[in-house]
């Protein structure tokens, strides 16, 4: 039997899942306190399942778990959920599913059932958590204590099988930034059945294992998050659809103008793609699956701009936004914030857009303002 006390350092070989723990923490923060859409809610759940089940592997390989005894048994409930959210994520980008339904709450029900299995635990004191914990790590493991998280990780693993099923002929079949977004969720399934493998690990008290198993997920979540920096609209936008084969043609005709005006300004007011200096027209076009051609006349008509002015105004706006929210800012600063790439640029922008210099533009409202 392990011996499970409480140690209070930190091994070189933990700081991996614990940083990554973090990451994924915050990913999940990132996606729920945005805009309540669905796709939203699902990847946010979903990262805060991951994030906790790190750090309980975390302090289970670590040997500290007796530090948190009243957070140990909820990975119960959550592994449950880990399928079922997956599944959603799916058919969100899949386009099959955008809003949560009544009947919904039928894949989730195990997870809830689960509860009566922690309830009775959860109003334990803490030493008789930490006897509980004991026993569950040691030979005295009752059936029950097995067969649950047993039967979690066979839900894990059919969900992930009917997924599969599911997915694998769109992988085949997509083209471009949609078959991304494809191989990102393959990637997602590695770090699921890793949790899995970590939970089968568990039950069979192989520790050593764990530390292994544990850094892989962490690889995988950082391959997220870097996944999901690099590609932030197909992770985020709910809505963006495979243009290429619909707008193949050089015109606007054969296009949805009103959802692409959609797309554009979900890109911007949300996304902020603007700050991004290195912004360019191809780059923008290639996030909406069209040509530049088709960009660049949709802005002209519609906009009334050529792609330069119509990203600096965006710029404009947010470095307003600035120049009167932060007084004690510098002006460079707020360019680069905005996405100018040097002051001049910046300086030449504003007052072309403005009449005024940024300088004059804050003295104007400050004395307003007083």
């Amino acid at each position: 039997m392990i011996n499970l006390e409480l140690k209070m350092h930190i091994h070189i070989y933990d700081l991996p899942t614990l940083a990554t723990a973090g990451i994924a923490l915050l990913m999940a923060l990132n996606f729920l306190i945005r805009k309540p859409e669905f796709r939203h809610q699902v990847l946010g759940t979903l990262f805060l399942c991951g994030g906790h089940l790190q750090f309980i592997l975390y302090l289970v390989h670590s040997e500290n778990i007796f530090s948190y005894p009243h957070i140990f048994f909820f990975e119960i409930p959550l592994f449950f959920m880990i399928g079922p959210l997956q599944y959603f994520f799916v058919l969100s980008i899949l386009d099959i599913k955008h809003s949560w339904k009544k009947k919904d709450i039928l894949h989730f029900l195990p997870s809830i059932l689960s509860l009566l299995y922690i309830a009775p635990l959860i109003i334990l004191g803490n030493e008789e958590k930490k006897l509980k914990i004991r026993a569950i790590f040691s030979e005295a493991s009752g059936l029950i204590d097995r067969i649950v998280p047993i039967l979690a990780i066979t839900a894990i693993v059919l969900y992930l099988i009917y997924i599969m099923i599911k997915i694998l002929p769109s992988i085949r079949q997509e083209t471009g930034n949609k078959k991304k977004l494809l191989w990102f969720t393959f990637f997602f399934f590695l770090m699921v059945l890793s949790l899995s493998i970590a939970g089968v690990s568990v039950i069979i008290l192989n520790f050593s294992s764990m530390k292994y198993i544990s850094f892989c997920i962490s690889i995988f979540i950082i391959a997220q998050f870097i996944f999901s920096q690099r590609y932030p609209y197909l992770i985020q936008y709910t809505s963006i659809k495979d243009t290429k084969k619909e707008y193949s043609k050089s015109h606007l005709e054969t296009m949805d103008i009103s959802s692409l005006g959609e797309q554009i300004n979900y890109l911007m007011e949300e996304e902020k793609f603007f700050c991004d200096e290195d912004l360019t027209l191809s780059r923008l076009s290639q996030a909406l699956e069209i040509t530049t051609h088709q960009l660049s006349q949709f802005l002209n008509e519609h906009h009334g701009k050529n792609f330069n002015t119509f990203i600096n105004s965006y710029r404009i706006k947010e470095s307003k936004t600035m120049l009167l929210e932060e007084p004690t800012r510098n002006a460079l600063s707020i360019a680069l914030a905005a996405g100018f790439n040097s002051y001049s640029a910046f300086f030449n922008a504003f007052k072309k857009e403005e009449g005024i210099s940024p300088a004059e533009f804050r003295k104007k409202h400050q004395l307003i303002d007083s």
